[in-house]
């Protein structure tokens, strides 16, 4: 029940007639079951991707502009301009500081 003063509150809805007990005595059995259901399958070439990241596709082409002291930001640039790159510049900058320690690990 609602007054017709605009300050007061909203009544609260009361729901009348429902038992528990007597809706699991009323429900019927599903139409249809679904069997056999499996996960999303991804074909090799999309889990080497994920494994490795997108950027692991430039890898030489990375690896050489590092070798010339490029920073992963300049890297991302070119690669989104002069190659089509769609991923992150975060894509790009785990997979330099990826290359980097392994240098690091290399000369020491």
């Amino acid at each position: 029940m609602t007054t017709g003063s605009a300050s007061s509150k909203p009544a609260n809805e009361v729901i009348t007639g429902f038992s528990p007990s007597r809706a699991a005595e009323d429900s019927k059995p599903a139409n249809e079951v679904i069997t056999g259901f499996l996960p999303e399958v991804r074909l090799p070439e999309q889990l080497d991707k994920r494994k490795s990241g997108a950027s692991e596709a430039y890898r030489e082409l990375i690896e050489l502009e590092l070798s010339q002291g490029r920073n992963a930001m300049g890297i991302w640039q070119d690669l989104v301009d002069q190659h089509g790159y769609t991923s992150s510049y975060q894509s790009v900058q785990r997979f330099v500081l990826k290359l980097r320690e392994k240098y690091r690990l290399k000369r020491a």
